[in-house]
């Protein structure tokens, strides 16, 4: 039987606390993934991206550079996306996390389908539980919790 990771442990007894199943709509990420979740963002200059800028600057930077470069060389977007996986697949392979995502130490949470009173008790709860980090990402384009380990 596999070992169950310890955010999931973490989110099932959360789950049990809020009395409703959570749904999870992102885990791990490979490099592809993450700079596909990372494109819209740079298009529109998101909030998430301070987020990432205000510890990871210099690993943000460089995916931002390959995104810049990309888009003012007019590729089209898949090729914008092979670029920043090129980059963050380096970051990676140095043992380097943009996202928690990418370690499998973090999961975004649906939200689109809880009432604003069950989104602020499951925030209290997330919040309650000392090993995680939450972020309330429940008023961008693509409404979420997303929680990562400490």
């Amino acid at each position: 039987m596999a070992t169950k990771n310890l955010i999931d442990t973490l989110l099932s007894d959360v789950e049990e606390t809020f009395g409703k199943s959570i749904t999870i709509t992102s885990k791990v990420r490979t490099p592809y993934l993450q700079a596909k979740a990372m494109y819209p963002h740079f298009q529109t200059d998101s909030a998430t991206l301070k987020s990432y800028a205000s510890h990871k600057k210099d690993m943000l930077d460089d995916i931002r550079n390959a995104y810049k470069d990309g888009t003012a060389k007019n590729k089209l977007k898949e090729a914008v996306l092979v670029d920043m996986t090129a980059v963050i697949g380096n970051q990676v392979k140095e043992n380097k996390f943009i996202s928690n995502h990418l370690n499998d130490s973090a999961r975004d949470i649906r939200t689109n389908d809880l009432t604003a009173a069950e989104i602020k008790s499951l925030l209290i709860i997330l919040k309650n539980k000392a090993d995680l980090i939450v972020l309330d990402e429940t008023s961008t384009s693509q409404p979420h919790i997303h929680v990562h380990l400490k």
